[in-house]
């Protein structure tokens, strides 16, 4: 989007995966430029590791950190819920049923499977599978790679929680609290 915008004028680091972070790339790049604009979408991963590692850079404070620059759909498979919080100020109780199946499954992901992030990936406790920040930094982590471990990561990460949710929903349904559209995205 970057080009589209401005053109050929301006330099653009591409970066194709954000993890891990090519460190000695990012500075190599900002000591090449006179300034650094960070333009992610949703949440400054990248711009506060860029901040971390000391770089003078600037970035949310000119984009939004509410829905995608594009491909609404496919972020929205992802699970980046962040694209439904018109719906969500709308009729809160749509929240309902993801927000309880996380609480269901951060403890199996705990407790049962002793899953942990990657201390280098504390930025990303909390994102869950939004971009796949909670599953990158889980299995970045030291120690992760048995069967039991990628077991735990499909279950809590994706199986769980799309049943878990469905099946809640499906219950508030049935109890005429939430309605099929609620959740329908304007794009």
């Amino acid at each position: 989007y970057v080009r589209e915008v401005c053109g050929k004028e301006v330099s653009v680091l591409k970066l194709g995966m954000i993890w891990p972070l090519p460190e000695k790339l990012l500075r190599e790049f900002a000591a090449s430029v006179e300034r650094v604009v960070v333009v992610e979408e949703l949440d400054g991963f990248i711009e506060t590791y860029c901040r971390s590692i000391g770089l003078s850079i600037e970035g949310k404070e000119h984009f939004s950190d509410i829905g995608e620059l594009s491909q609404n759909l496919v972020a929205q498979g992802l699970g980046t819920s962040m694209l439904q919080m018109g719906n969500i100020v709308r009729k809160p109780v749509i929240w309902l049923p993801p927000t309880i199946a996380s609480a269901i499954t951060g403890p199996i992901a705990t407790c049962v499977f002793k899953l942990k992030i990657a201390d280098s990936m504390a930025i990303a406790s909390g994102m869950g599978t939004c971009g796949l920040v909670g599953p990158i930094g889980l299995i970045a982590a030291d120690g992760f790679g048995s069967a039991w471990d990628w077991i735990g990561l499909i279950l809590v990460c994706i199986v769980l929680p799309a049943a878990l949710t469905l099946a809640i929903s499906e219950i508030f349904r049935k109890l005429n609290i939430i309605k099929y559209g609620d959740l329908k995205l304007e794009l």
